[in-house]
């Protein structure tokens, strides 16, 4: 259809034509900032890049498939320095389910950011860094969590019963996670 417009207008006037046809690029699905690219191209770019940037900082990032809900990653970063760009990444990568950041410089003034990627996570191991009980209980968006690990770190066998118990799943549920579970050693 397009194209039979452009025909028409372009028979008749070549200017017209033109801009007709910047204007239909910049409306179809995937042309919106004239690079020839899909959203969906602009995004896998977007992610790639995200991916090596925290493959340079020296992380490990897996993609997971869980069958019906698409892909999800898993993200290891053991050992890292923890900055504001690090955490940016990873709010950028979105979709990580399983986020290793044992033995990293992780402290409780981080667990804010550490909240906002934390929503899909199944799996998150803390284990020997700073974290302590005020830092575990700024970790409010862990939602989907079936595992948290925390050995090593400065968190009480009282803030971890307060936290599971702050975060038990409502028996009526509609997903059906198995409770959470907290390992302190």
């Amino acid at each position: 259809m397009t194209s039979a417009i452009i025909r028409v207008v372009s028979c008749r006037r070549p200017r017209l034509a033109v801009l007709l046809m910047l204007s239909l690029l910049s409306v179809l699905p995937g042309c919106k900032k004239g690079d020839g690219l899909s959203d969906a191209q602009r995004e896998q770019q977007k992610t790639e890049a995200v991916i090596n940037d925290l493959r340079e900082k020296g992380a490990t990032v897996t993609p997971k498939s869980y069958p019906s809900h698409g892909t999800g990653y898993i993200v290891d970063l053991k050992g890292a320095q923890l900055t504001e760009r690090t955490f940016q990444n990873l709010k950028d990568l979105q979709r990580i389910t399983e986020l290793d950041l044992s033995k990293s410089t992780l402290t409780d003034d981080q667990m804010d950011q550490l909240n906002q990627v934390a929503f899909l996570l199944l799996k998150l191991d803390l284990s020997n860094t700073n974290v302590t009980d005020a830092g575990l209980e700024k970790l409010t968006n862990l939602k989907l969590c079936i595992n948290l690990y925390l050995a090593g770190t400065q968190v009480t066998q009282a803030g971890a019963n307060r936290f599971m118990q702050e975060h038990k799943r409502p028996a009526n549920s509609k997903l059906p996670l198995p409770p959470m579970k907290v390992h302190l050693r």
